[in-house]
């Protein structure tokens, strides 16, 4: 299964179970886990890293001979089982088995599953609130991998995809933050492969997060606008009148970087118009340049 190397920082911290854990971690024996066997299940919850992977491994398997042998029935139930009693559980190693016991679902099951990916995508991406940094990273490795699966099937959900990744730029973690890059360079491979996603509403997420006030994530727009742009079948100097009045704001950015980007993604449009000027709604963009030249 491809993954990230999982974050060595409190490694030390994790291995300690507090009682309630080691309580409940008992109580799994007498735990009806469905077609999930019991034995991959306690290894899911184990506190080392290794356990919860072989486990994810072993899952890997089984929902491999299950969708085989057509028996989508029972690879339902282990996703609603990975959900309800691992990535919502309160123990964070359960949590984070069932994170990764998610992503194996999705590598068994391959590219031509019959099954909604949101069914696997929804429990992964509500572990990004979790106040646990581990378990963040953790969604980081398995959302790379469920993407990575499912390509072009998880347009639909771009924008809270990007919502996701917009905010994990930023986060306190530097684990996390640096695994945001492999996440969204895969996702931005798979845009360029594929239009299947809602450019409008894509354009209108992008107008309102351009205004962020953090240099990082006004880049990390920058950069989304800019992959956009290199597309040969989208043609976003039809859309720059949302974007115009935000792409100014940025230029007004304190980091330098920022300036650069923002300096080359204007550059870029500009020479679009000089090239097939009837593309450009000047009308609509006239009141946007007087007032950011009167405010120079």
């Amino acid at each position: 299964m491809a993954s990230f190397k999982e974050a060595e920082h409190g490694k030390h911290k994790d291995a300690l179970l507090s009682k309630k854990s080691f309580s409940k971690h008992q109580k799994m024996a007498d735990k009806d886990y469905g077609p999930l066997p019991q034995s991959i299940a306690r290894a899911l919850s184990d506190r080392l890293y290794e356990k919860r992977k072989g486990a994810a491994l072993e899952i890997e398997k089984l929902i491999r001979d299950l969708a085989n042998n057509k028996n989508f029935s029972d690879v339902e139930k282990i996703i609603k089982v990975l959900d309800k009693d691992f990535v919502s559980s309160s123990n964070p190693n359960a949590k984070r088995g069932g994170v990764i016991g998610l992503a194996a679902t999705s590598i068994g099951l391959g590219r031509d599953s019959p099954l909604p990916p949101y069914t696997i995508l929804k429990p992964v991406l509500s572990c990004f609130n979790d106040n646990n940094s581990q378990t963040r990273y953790s969604a980081c490795e398995a959302l790379y991998n469920i993407i990575k699966m499912t390509r072009g099937t998880i347009l639909v959900h771009l924008n809270e995809i990007i919502d996701i990744l917009g905010r994990l730029v930023v986060d306190n973690d530097l684990n996390v933050r640096n695994g945001v890059e492999p996440l969204d360079k895969l996702v931005k491979d798979i845009v360029a492969e594929s239009r299947s996603f809602d450019l409008e509403s894509f354009i209108a997420f992008l107008r309102k997060n351009i205004y962020a006030k953090q240099s990082v994530s006004r880049q990390f727009i920058l950069s989304w606008i800019t992959t956009l742009d290199s597309l040969p079948d989208i043609d976003l100097v039809t859309f720059l009148p949302e974007l115009l009045d935000g792409l100014f704001t940025v230029l007004g950015d304190p980091s330098p970087a920022v300036k650069k980007m923002c300096d080359f993604c204007l550059g870029n449009f500009l020479q679009q118009i000089r090239k097939n000027p009837s593309k450009a709604e000047f009308s609509s963009m006239v009141n946007i340049l007087i007032q950011h030249s009167k405010s120079q």
